[in-house]
């Protein structure tokens, strides 16, 4: 199933991410619609769109990482993907987007991704919840509250593979910054030594966060 691989989330994580392969797009344009499917159906047909899809994203990135054909992404204990030896990368997917980033680590030595859909859910009432530390500055506080949830599910993709620790959006802490224009930046402190750079945008429907450690750190 083709991705549309102009996408916007995927330009915006390419620009949030410039020492990192990056992959993926929508399959939106290649579902049946609803209409012409069973409603028992439909769920399932979503899934096995979403899945070819994850897996045409892994084959992209892997590609273009010069990896072999033969490679093979499969998922630890805690459902974290297992990347190639001296790789480290992170997938994420919302409705019928999909996106994958993939860094030698030799650049990055964790990188964690997360997209979300900025839509008319009224998030308020779970921001204790998200965000005790405070939400970012310039925004109202329904996309504030998704800002520190996308930037949190990064950070725990990001640190799973170096601490194995399951954290909760209460473990972690972030002081943010607002560039202007959708871009923020966060400091992270999420109780383990480890210096976590977290890079956010807001782009028409879509938050698109990533937590990365450098490898100069």
């Amino acid at each position: 199933m083709p991705l549309d691989r102009t996408h916007i989330a995927v330009e915006s994580l390419k620009a949030l991410l410039p020492g990192a392969i990056v992959a993926g797009g929508s399959f939106g344009q290649s579902l049946r619609h609803p209409i012409e499917i069973p409603r028992n159906e439909r769920q399932f047909v979503f899934e096995e769109a979403q899945t070819h899809a994850i897996d045409d994203c892994i084959r992209q990135l892997c590609d273009r990482a010069g990896l072999p054909e033969s490679t093979h992404v499969g998922k630890g204990s805690g459902g974290e993907r297992l990347w190639p030896e001296g790789f480290v990368g992170s997938l994420t997917h919302k409705g019928t987007v999909v996106l994958g980033a993939l860094a030698a680590k030799s650049v990055l030595r964790a990188l964690g991704i997360d997209i979300e859909l900025i839509d008319s859910s009224e998030l308020g009432a779970i921001e204790k919840n998200v965000a005790l530390e405070g939400l970012p500055p310039g925004t109202d506080r329904s996309q504030g509250v998704l800002l520190a949830l996308s930037a949190k599910e990064a950070v725990f993709k990001a640190q799973y593979p170096l601490t194995g620790k399951l954290l909760s959006f209460s473990d972690v802490a972030l002081a943010w910054t607002f560039h202007g224009a959708g871009a923020f930046s966060a400091t992270v402190d999420c109780g383990v030594p480890i210096s976590f750079q977290v890079r956010c945008t807001a782009t028409q429907l879509w938050v698109i966060s990533t937590a990365v450690i450098s490898a100069e750190t």
